[in-house]
C-alpha cells in the first residue's frame, strides 16, 4: 500500500460515513414526519367520531388508537433524536440544519 493509496482512503471512508449518517438521519426525519401525519389522522377520525352518531365504544377504539399513534411517533422522535446526538451526527446535523423533535404528552386529547 503506498501513501498515496491511504491519503485517499481515508477521505473517503470519512466521506462514507457522513452519507450513511446523513442518510440515517433523513430516514428517521421522515419517520417522524410520518407518525405525525398519523396522529392527525387519527385525531381527525376521533373528532369526526365524536360529533356523529357513533357508539361510545368507537369513540374509546379511536382514542385508545391516537394514543398508539402518540406512541410511535415518541419513540421514532426519541430515534431522531437520539442519532442527533451521536458522532458524527451532531456534526452533519449542525451543518445541515438538523433540528430536535419535540415529544407529545401522552395524555392530552
Amino acid at each position: 500500500m503506498t501513501a498515496v493509496t491511504v491519503l485517499w482512503g481515508v477521505p473517503l471512508l470519512v466521506l462514507f460515513w457522513a452519507i450513511g449518517a446523513t442518510t440515517r438521519l433523513l430516514r428517521l426525519r421522515k419517520q417522524v414526519q410520518k407518525r405525525s401525519g398519523q396522529i392527525a389522522v387519527q385525531r381527525e377520525r376521533q373528532m369526526a367520531d365524536a360529533v356523529s352518531t357513533q357508539p361510545l365504544e368507537d369513540v374509546a377504539t379511536l382514542a385508545q388508537r391516537v394514543h398508539f399513534a402518540r406512541q410511535a411517533y415518541n419513540d421514532s422522535v426519541r430515534h431522531y433524536n437520539a442519532a442527533l446526538g451521536q458522532f458524527p451526527g451532531s456534526l452533519l446535523a449542525r451543518l445541515f440544519g438538523f433540528r430536535m423533535a419535540d415529544l407529545l404528552p401522552q395524555d392530552a386529547d
